[in-house]
Parts: structure tokens; C-alpha cells; sequence
């Protein structure tokens, strides 16, 4: 995966292990990094496993469950609710 370093892209790709990130509007940073898995099909391999294996563990539905529930009882407390 290459995308934008921006909105929530860095957290859900670590750059260098789940994939690529680059400067908002730096084409020239895309082109390179489009180069980089063309030319690199074991890092391109690489990236793609470890993405897969993060996204599986990170961003399952009961991992997002789990965080939305604290986040609610965090406010909760918060508020004495």
C-alpha cells in the first residue's frame, strides 16, 4: 500500500513495514515509492504480508468494538453517567 501521509493513513499504515507513505502533493515522493515496489518485489511482498497480518490484528471487528466501548465509558465516567 502507498498513500498520502494524511487523515488517518498513519495509523493504519507504518510506513516502511505495512506500506509506504508520502508527503501530501509530493509526486515526485509517489513516484519514487511506486518505483521502489516495482523494482523490489520482495519488499513489495514484505509489505504486503505485514499489512495484512497489522490490519487482521489492528482493525478486526472486535478490536474496534473493544475501543469504542472505552471510549464510551471513558465519557461516561467522565460525565459521572
Amino acid at each position: 500500500t502507498i498513500s498520502a501521509d494524511s487523515g488517518g493513513a498513519n495509523e493504519v499504515i507504518l510506513h516502511g513495514k505495512t506500506g509506504l507513505l508520502f508527503p501530501v502533493e509530493d509526486s515526485k515522493a509517489l513516484a519514487a515509492h511506486i518505483e521502489t515496489l516495482i523494482t523490489d518485489p520482495a519488499l513489495s511482498a514484505e509489505l504486503a504480508k505485514e499489512g495484512k497480518v497489522y490490519a487482521t490484528e489492528k482493525w478486526n471487528k472486535q478490536h474496534i468494538c473493544l475501543q469504542l466501548y472505552k471510549i464510551y465509558g471513558d465519557a461516561c465516567a467522565a460525565n459521572n453517567l
